[in-house]
């Protein structure tokens, strides 16, 4: 990492937007009456880093409701790019002048704070580009996240310019590590379950 700084500046980050396909407005559904996002946004509070909460999403209209919560929640907020999502960070970092950021899916309801801290921490003291808690031996579906640098999201916006790499935003970083020093940060054996899902794609899963 060549921040060149003792203590980056870390930004907690929440993709979100109204519009997907399998279930629309899914972002505003309730659950136990409080919508998905507020869910989202009150266990990433609990993160030692919770003081840079950003809502990232569109410029739509559909997704205005999602910045009135965010905001109600005093949390930092953009609208910028649609399906372009890593143009969207992009926009942020360029925004809010993080030098380290944690990527979260907004549907990921049970979004786990204490092990995103985790990540944060090995990923500054390895001097890492990239590193998430989503695989064999990570968190279950919908639990996990993903942190890098600025310099490693500039890098990949300036490399690729394929529609698949820029809506899922750290695709090409995972699968280039000849270019990117990654790591996958195995979860406490107790969480383990890759038979569980807790994201919210599809109305089964609300």
């Amino acid at each position: 990492m060549k921040t060149g700084k003792n203590n980056p500046k870390i930004g907690i980050i929440i993709q979100a937007r109204n519009g997907a396909k399998r279930l629309p407005n899914k972002m505003i559904a309730k659950i136990e009456e409080k919508t998905l996002l507020e869910h989202v946004i009150n266990r990433l509070k609990h993160s030692k880093y919770s003081n840079n909460l950003v809502l990232a999403t569109t410029e739509k209209d559909e997704d205005k409701i999602l910045i009135e919560v965010a905001r109600n929640l005093n949390i930092l907020t953009l609208s910028g790019a649609g399906e372009d999502v890593l143009l969207r960070f992009v926009q942020v970092l360029n925004k809010f002048d993080f030098d380290i950021i944690v990527r979260v899916c907004g549907d990921n309801a049970l979004i786990e704070p204490n092990e995103i801290d985790k990540m944060i921490a090995y990923l500054i003291e390895n001097n890492l580009d990239y590193i998430n808690n989503f695989h064999e031996n990570g968190l279950p579906t919908g639990a996990g996240a993903e942190v890098l640098t600025k310099e490693a999201l500039f890098k990949e916006d300036k490399l690729t310019n394929d529609a698949f790499d820029r809506e899922h935003v750290t695709w090409f970083i995972r699968n280039h590590p000849e270019l990117f020093k990654t790591f996958s940060l195995d979860a406490p054996k107790e969480l383990i379950n890759t038979k569980l899902k807790f994201a919210v794609d599809t109305k089964e899963d609300l």
